[in-house]
């Protein structure tokens, strides 16, 4: 898991489900996230910007063997192919806010880039006045839940997308930026949604239908929340405080 740092970046951890044996595996005051572990738990892959860039990073699972997998402006790793021998990873804005895809070994080595077909006329028509944001692929890689912004008015859409095709399924009435999560089955994914100043987490599912509230907190903010394998939800929540401060005697 990711945890923010003093420095204010965000550093990579390990630890049981029970929160034991915490170990942090870096500590270098960057931005180090979308952490994933291969088949065998021996290796681990992540997003780090520590040599300027978002790049693909592996290292052994207990820290060591630290190498680059990637070298291009905003690249996040997906899955992990042949038991873990390869990964694939996407590259954000790879031509009209699609993923551009490619497969590179866990070692390191010459990237080998995934021939995707054109995009469709409504997509290309739809990214004629939306930005793209991000993006929140599903572990099968049949879906994608981007977030755009409009050219014009500013206002963020939050679309379900085939994910190799690049074809709108669907346009959810969800306000702000979706940072999507999805369940293990690829089935759904969970969003963050803010009423009155506290955080609850929603299910949709891509078969469509209204969401559902899935947490009832009461107060404070949600930081990440992810699905495990076995369908737990784990969540990191936070509280914020603030101060009224009276300054006297104010000279110019």
């Amino acid at each position: 898991f990711t945890f923010p740092t003093a420095k204010g970046g965000l550093d990579l951890w390990v630890m049981e489900a029970d929160g034991s044996n915490r170990k942090q595996l870096t500590g270098d005051g960057q931005f180090n996230i979308v952490p994933l572990v291969s088949p065998h738990g021996e290796s681990l892959v992540f997003t780090s910007n520590r040599t300027g860039g978002h790049n693909v990073w592996a290292m052994d699972l207990e820290g060591g063997n630290l190498r680059q997998l990637s070298h291009g402006g905003f690249d996040f790793p997906l899955l992990f192919k042949e038991e873990g021998k390869k990964i694939l990873y996407g590259s954000a804005g790879g031509g009209l806010g699609r993923w551009e895809l490619s497969f590179v070994d866990i070692e390191g080595g010459e990237p080998e880039t995934v021939q995707e077909p054109p995009l469709p006329e409504k997509t290309i028509k739809f990214l004629e006045q939306y930005d793209f944001l991000d993006g929140s692929p599903s572990p099968d890689l049949n879906y994608d839940v981007p977030s755009f912004r409009n050219k014009e008015t500013g206002e963020i859409k939050n679309v379900l997308l085939s994910f190799l095709t690049g074809e709108i399924l669907a346009i959810y009435d969800i306000q702000g930026q979706v940072l999507a999560s999805w369940t293990r089955d690829s089935r759904a994914f969970s969003y963050t949604k803010r009423v009155d100043g506290v955080d609850n987490l929603w299910l949709q599912s891509v078969e469509g239908g209204e969401p559902r509230q899935i947490t009832r907190f009461t107060d404070g903010l949600i930081q990440f929340h992810a699905w495990s394998e076995d369908g737990r939800l784990a969540v990191a929540r936070y509280t914020t405080r603030s101060d009224a401060v009276l300054i006297e005697d104010v000279r110019e």
